[in-house]
């Protein structure tokens, strides 16, 4: 089973520094209604961070990790829980934060959003929020963040050093300032608890190995691909982004790339420097096509008209990749590979990744 090959970026020793909770004594505070004595206890970890750096060892969300350049980038990164805290505290957060991020329990939380709820109002100042600011003055803060911002940089020196192609082109565009996130007015720091990303590939290692020789082809220049796979989404892109700098064309005219219907829910391609077309209309031809599962196809067509095409419903190929095996098909040299049948046309290959075009990018696509 193929998987994306990048180091593990931490030690056990560092792992265990962002996983384990620190609790905060922040103090006692007066509360009334009824008159009473509070205490305001919490724990804190950087488990966020610890996701951000494991999936950057997976070849994502490169650039947000690399933009941490302050000790107060690492305060997105915090989680805090609540250990033992007056009732008043807690529905005063709860009343302040942007409640559609968590559940009413309020378990944890994003340490900024937790923060933000705090501030110094003059006599308005509640008692909880003044013994909150005091914590937040103190030295610990910036010994805390200074200490975790010198593993993040760290880290960083360690991702500069590997030699994956689409992680170096990913730098090279950081550095250079021409990084597609550049553009944006912020940076989206995701909170997140889970890494979103299988490296593994759920494919065959027959099935994968096929798509990546065939790609390696120069009369393949357009790729239909219904999978969501992160391991083989790596590998299309690379070989896109390579075309692209080799030909000096965008990269949908170097290699053109199709996706499914559904969408690639965390495969960063224009991160990577790539470009992936999202077919919202179903599906388009390439001159590999791998054939949907959702898709009919119809070897009887192919025999009638003597064309891939006609089998498809109309949709170009030159490589025609199926679950399944539909037999010998005269128009086509038939080759099993495991329960996967590919067909290649006997005709010559036309191109069909010029077909049409994006009318606001220019970018062409296949149909």
């Amino acid at each position: 089973m193929k998987t994306v090959n990048l180091p593990v970026l931490l030690t056990d020793q560092e792992r265990n520094v962002l996983i384990e909770a620190e609790i905060l004594n922040i103090g006692s505070f007066w509360a009334y209604r009824p008159t009473r004595e509070c205490n305001f206890v919490l724990s804190i970890d950087a488990r966020p961070l610890l996701t951000l750096i494991d999936t950057a060892g997976f070849g994502g969300r490169i650039y947000e990790l690399m933009s941490i350049l302050r000790p107060g980038d690492i305060l997105h990164y915090l989680v805090v829980h609540f250990i033992d805290v007056d009732n008043e505290v807690v529905e005063y957060v709860k009343k302040s934060i942007r409640s559609y991020y968590f559940d009413e329990s309020l378990v944890e939380l994003p340490f900024y959003e937790f923060d933000c709820c705090f501030a110094w109002r003059g006599d308005d100042t509640e008692n909880f929020e003044h013994a909150w600011c005091c914590h937040r003055d103190q030295d610990y803060w910036k010994i805390k963040l200074d200490a975790l911002l010198l593993l993040v940089k760290d880290i960083q020196r360690r991702i500069r050093e590997n030699t994956d192609y689409l992680l170096q082109h990913e730098i090279k565009l950081i550095d250079q300032g021409r990084h597609r996130m550049d553009y944006f007015a912020d940076i989206n720091r995701l909170f997140s608890l889970e890494v979103n990303i299988h490296p593994e590939s759920s494919l065959k290692k027959s099935l994968f190995d096929l798509i990546c020789s065939l790609i390696k082809k120069e009369n393949v220049r357009s790729v239909s691909c219904p999978f969501q796979d992160y391991a083989l989404w790596r590998v299309l892109v690379e070989e896109q982004v390579r075309r692209s700098q080799r030909t000096g064309l965008s990269p949908q005219q170097a290699f053109c790339l199709s996706g499914p219907d559904s969408g690639l829910p965390h495969i960063e391609a224009e991160n990577w420097g790539g470009k992936v077309h999202i077919p919202y209309e179903g599906v388009v031809g390439g001159d590999l096509f791998i054939y949907p599962s959702w898709r009919e196809f119809n070897p009887k067509k192919a025999e009638k008209n003597g064309s891939l095409k006609a089998a498809t419903g109309d949709k170009s190929c030159y490589y025609l990749l199926l679950e399944g095996d539909y037999g010998e098909i005269d128009c086509a040299i038939r080759t099993v590979v495991d329960d996967w049948v590919l067909y290649e046309s006997n005709f010559p290959c036309n191109p069909c990744n010029l077909l049409g075009s994006d009318p606001v990018t220019g970018e062409f696509y296949s149909k």
